[in-house]
């Protein structure tokens, strides 16, 4: 079976699905991984304010390529386990070089229409990007 993550036109039929207390990862249809993540976060906010978006949508926006793939949209997860922690490393490597220009401007398309998963990944690099600045100030004036 061919999975659909979805083009800049059209959202996703499928996603994947990152269980972190049991290590496992699971494909589904995107409308029931999406209704599972809002059910299980009643209380997150579903939507960032316009100004929020604005600075996620600008912070994204003023990185180059590289920076975004080195950065990664996709978040480390921990596993005790050595051998998992090595396969989610090199998974994690190889989603973040899938992060392209394209994909940049197709989650923010997606977020500009409404789509919670979006909006929650673009408010993830937003806090990536920071952090990351913040970290390089620090070594800076070290």
């Amino acid at each position: 079976m061919g999975f659909r993550f979805g083009e800049f036109y059209e959202l996703p039929e499928h996603a994947i699905l990152c269980d972190t207390v049991r290590h496992k990862m699971y494909v589904g249809a995107y409308k029931e991984i999406d209704y599972f993540l809002l059910q299980q976060h009643p209380h997150e906010p579903s939507q960032l304010t316009a100004q929020e978006f604005e600075e996620a949508v600008k912070a994204v926006e003023s990185m180059t390529l590289e920076q975004m793939q080195r950065l990664g949209m996709f978040e480390m997860f921990g596993n005790t386990n050595p051998q998992a922690r090595l396969a989610t490393a090199e998974l994690v490597q190889w989603l973040d070089q899938q992060i392209t220009e394209e994909l940049i401007q197709q989650y923010i398309q997606l977020a500009n229409r409404g789509n919670w998963t979006a909006i929650m990944a673009l408010d993830t690099l937003k806090r990536r990007i920071s952090e990351a600045k913040e970290h390089q100030q620090q070594l800076e004036n070290n």
